[in-house]
């Protein structure tokens, strides 16, 4: 029965072969890396680093999401996940040693605020003010109660004007309008 690599329940075989053991980023002879006098059994065509290489094989440990989970969880584009990053909404992501983002775990719920925010008209400068009071330790409810209240009276106020275009509307009116007659006499 031959033996079996015990970090990677792989076949071992010739004792001249040392081993990478990746767990510990330490390269060993099989003796000592696995108590015995074999080494691992080499696939035809082995994808690795030669042993005394300058290079070191590290395995890559991240904590949160990459943005293509990020955009894929939330139904945002990636485009703009990295555009309310660069704005300030999100904290800057952080790097993994090829250049992929990563995001923590708490993105997810402040761009579901975004995707509300915006539905709501506010902009993206606005949704970045609220987010930075909430971050400096604040609750920014009372800013948006009165933000969304101005909006409110701002709607309002175009309602009644796009009435008093509509009531004011007469059914003929020069062709000399370059675009609408109608929005045109209102403008004079």
């Amino acid at each position: 029965m031959p033996n079996v690599c015990p970090c990677r329940n792989l076949e071992l075989r010739r004792p001249s072969t040392p081993c990478f053991d990746i767990t510990r980023n330490i390269e060993t002879t099989p003796a000592m890396a696995h108590g015995s006098q074999f080494s691992r059994l080499a696939p035809a065509n082995p994808l690795t680093l030669p042993l005394r290489a300058r290079s070191i094989l590290r395995t890559v440990r991240r904590q949160g999401l990459l943005i293509g989970e990020v955009a894929a969880r939330s139904g945002l584009s990636r485009k703009a996940i990295r555009l309310y990053e660069n704005v300030g909404i999100l904290t800057p992501s952080t790097r993994t040693e090829a250049g992929y983002r990563v995001y923590p775990d708490d993105v997810l719920p402040v761009l579901r605020f975004v995707t509300v925010t915006r539905r709501l008209g506010f902009t993206l400068a606005e949704i970045a003010e609220i987010v930075a009071i909430r971050r400096a330790g604040q609750m920014p409810c009372a800013h948006i109660q009165a933000r969304l209240r101005q909006k409110a009276a701002e709607l309002d106020e175009m309602r009644r004007a796009v009435g008093a275009v509509l009531a004011s509307w007469r059914g003929r009116r020069k062709r000399t309008a370059i675009v609408c007659p109608h929005l045109e006499a209102e403008r004079r």
